[in-house]
């Protein structure tokens, strides 16, 4: 059997109802072998042999299933680490110290008393196995100036036991586990082959940059016959395939056919030397791809379609394409026969479902715009980082921004003691204040300082005025919403500006969004409302001016809010908290996901 859809992520309820049923699937198509639960543990492993202080894979480590480490005690363990202020590693080493008078190798020169009255109470055979696997690591990690990245992790398999419970699969989705560790060992070897650094340092960084561009492995590489177990691919992945039994879901307006998508930069019908085609393109393109998967089924095929999505409210259309193949009779016969059987089953709606109990409800009563925009991007990210406060390896990204930020305040400290501060200042600063955190080498590193300085440079050039008249600078701020909720946040830069003006500066680092995203970003009518008569400054919307000053391209833009866009944020804020307190985080997948810090943990990364 084979379910074909048109876009990956279309495969999420599909996915999550065979695991749930237990029923073995296997997705076919590019871009997922990197992805595979058991190929996400190796990986893990790996990162971590690269970097002891990177949490993430540790915690994905402990928690793999050959290792049965108590996830309560796992839990203890993180929470220890919280409390001394430490990594997972370092905090673990320590908790270990304390229990192994016999292993040397696991001794640490401490000052014990500091950390006594801390210990979490593990049972005895979780730091049996935290000893092994301790231990394990340590071997390795002597091993890495020596060989590859393969040779290390095939330590590892045997060290574990894994290579046996490989050898001997027991189950379809062994058996699935299996060809794909195999297959990446193999992945591994084409790797080693074709460069000449093959260490665990060379591999994470060609693994990571791989994920980032979505490489791995194409459906026609797959022998999808090897394994009894439902495929699930693209239409796309599935041209030149057959198989007996042929899903088709999501057939709706809007999912298929998608919606037409602009191109990016459209040309014009004079440069195009073909004829172009009559009628809607698009439509007929969708058609086209609607045939290639209607025509993948040798015996049977169904087509399904579904009146809601999610936690969408309006409902669907049955695509066009439905009803060009069955037939506008059948199906409107058909959809009269659903409203007669739902209405004759619905008392089995009182029926208690077999869902696991929800967490209680989460009390939160503060919120930032941060976090506001990680829920709105995916909910479950938000409960990683902020409810669960899973710590992640420090970002480039964030030690940048952190530093820029740092260097401007201080300069503009200095600035309204002394007004002839020359550019060299903010270099000197930039010296002082580099956060060194987060790079993946020293190059980079040294690549990034020099583009910082560059950026400084222009900003002073373009943008400094010695003449400016600042009225505030990192102001941090509480906004009263409703009786229980708080939105608090912290403002770069307030300028004075003529007839009673203020202006609220703030600096970005990355790359400017197009103007429409600009114009509706909820940050600045966050900072409208900061500012308003019920602020921090008690200024009327017209006479509040809002800046970005975009440091890498070197432009600025000016915006105002009006009193109807500063009472959304009132509801975009109490609209989160409710779906926070009632304990919905689902995870929204996206192009976001394969730079989340979050993905070796998160199951929804298929």
């Amino acid at each position: 059997m084979a379910v074909l859809v048109r876009a990956n992520h279309h495969s999420e309820p599909i996915v999550d109802s065979l695991k749930g049923n237990g029923i073995p699937f296997q997705f076919l198509g590019p871009g997922t072998l990197f992805k595979q639960p058991e190929i996400k543990d190796l990986i893990a492993y790996l990162q971590l042999l690269g970097n002891l202080d990177d949490p993430v894979s540790l915690y994905r480590v402990l928690s793999m299933k050959i290792f049965e480490i108590d996830p309560e005690d796992l839990i203890l363990l993180i929470s220890f680490a919280k409390k001394i202020s430490l990594s997972y590693y370092q905090a673990i080493r320590i908790f270990l110290s304390f229990y192994v008078e016999n292993e040397p190798e696991l001794k640490m020169e401490i000052k014990s008393d500091r950390y006594r009255d801390h210990l979490p109470l593990v049972t005895k055979t979780s730091i049996k196995k935290l000893i092994g696997i301790f231990k394990m690591i340590k071997r390795h990690l002597a091993r890495v100036s020596q060989d590859s990245a393969g040779e290390i992790l095939f330590y590892f398999l045997e060290d574990t036991k894994y290579l046996e419970k490989l050898s001997q699969p027991k189950t379809e989705i062994e058996h699935k586990q299996t060809l794909n560790i195999s297959k990446f060992f193999r992945k591994l070897k084409e790797i080693e082959r074709e460069q000449e650094d093959r260490s665990v340092f060379a591999i994470n960084e060609y693994i990571n940059m791989s994920m980032e561009l979505g490489e791995s492995p194409l459906v026609d590489e797959i022998d999808f016959s090897q394994i009894n177990a439902v495929n699930i691919l693209t239409i796309h992945s599935a041209k030149g395939l057959e198989f007996p039994v042929v899903f088709l879901p999501n057939l709706t307006t809007g999912r298929f056919p998608t919606h037409r998508r602009r191109d990016q930069i459209p040309i014009p019908d004079s440069l195009i030397k073909e004829k172009l085609p009559e009628g809607d393109y698009h439509l007929q393109e969708e058609r086209r791809l609607f045939y290639v998967g209607l025509t993948r089924a040798m015996d049977l095929v169904y087509l399904s379609a579904a009146e809601i999505y999610g936690s969408g409210v309006r409902k669907q259309k049955i695509s066009p394409f439905v009803f060009e193949t069955i037939g506008e009779e059948k199906i409107r016969t058909m959809q009269s026969m659903h409203q007669e059987e739902k209405a004759q089953i619905s008392i089995f709606d009182f029926k208690k479902s077999s869902e696991p109990v929800l967490l209680p409800p989460v009390e939160v009563k503060k919120l930032s715009y941060s976090q506001i925009q990680t829920y709105e991007l995916c909910p479950l990210q938000y409960k990683y980082q902020y409810i669960l406060k899973i710590p992640t390896a420090p970002a480039p990204a964030a030690s940048f921004g952190s530093t820029i930020h740092n260097v401007l305040y201080k300069f503009y400290k200095n600035f309204l003691e002394n007004r002839d501060l020359p550019v060299e200042k903010l270099l000197t600063l930039l010296d002082e204040s580099w956060i060194p955190v987060g790079y993946s080498s020293t190059s980079q590193q040294k690549r990034m300082k020099k583009e910082a300085a560059m950026m400084l440079e222009n900003y002073y050039h373009s943008f400094h005025d010695k003449s400016v008249d600042i009225y505030d600078l990192e102001r941090a701020f509480k906004i009263k919403i409703g009786t229980d909720i708080f939105l608090t946040g912290k403002i770069d830069r307030v300028d004075r500006k003529k007839n009673g003006v203020i202006e609220i500066i703030d600096y970005k680092t990355g790359k400017k969004p197009d103007e429409q995203k600009i114009r509706k970003d909820l940050q600045l009518s966050i900072y409208a409302l900061a500012a308003s008569d019920a602020g921090l400054y008690r200024k009327p919307v017209t006479k509040i001016n809002l800046s970005f000053y975009y440091l890498q391209s070197r432009e600025k833009i000016i915006l105002q809010r009006t009193k109807a866009e500063i009472s959304d944020v009132d509801k975009r804020v109490r609209s989160v908290v409710s779906e926070i307190r009632a304990g919905k985080f689902p995870a929204k997948v996206g192009p976001w996901c394969d730079f989340c810090s979050f993905r070796m943990i998160c199951e929804a990364w298929q």
